[in-house]
């Protein structure tokens, strides 16, 4: 995770917790309140999601293409994008990329990112697998 981080992301953001990436018991380090209210008391207003694209390929990257929006409304950022190469495999031959958006845009939703529809999708992605030769 290199572009979905930045000197605002606070590290529940993208599921740092999650991996293990988080100490609870290590003493002062810069923002280890912010951390820790979170993982006693709440959760954060975003997280870090998976985008499936429709077959077209996203638009070239220009001023706003990182913008993500559902319902007319900005939720996010588009942070990665990649191509998974037509191997024959389902969910292959399509663009797919990894969005910080707000946590009540559930999986399922479809939000408009760099220039295309786009389904918002759990992590890791999961394609459906194929039948066995």
């Amino acid at each position: 995770l290199g572009a979905e981080m930045d000197e605002k992301t606070i590290p529940q953001e993208v599921r740092f917790d999650e991996i293990g990436g988080v100490s609870y018991t290590k003493g002062c380090y810069t923002g280890q309140e912010t951390v820790a209210r979170l993982h006693f008391r709440g959760h954060t207003n975003r997280q870090l999601r998976g985008l499936v694209f429709d077959p077209e390929p996203p638009v070239a990257p220009v001023g706003g293409w990182n913008v993500v929006t559902h319902v007319d409304r900005e939720v996010g950022r588009v942070t990665s994008l990649a191509f998974v190469p037509d191997t024959g495999l389902p969910g292959a031959g399509r663009w797919i990329g990894l969005a910080v958006i707000r946590r009540e845009v559930t999986p399922g939703a479809m939000v408009r990112a760099a220039g295309r529809d786009a389904r918002v999708v759990d992590l890791p992605f999961a394609f459906p697998a194929a039948a066995p030769a």
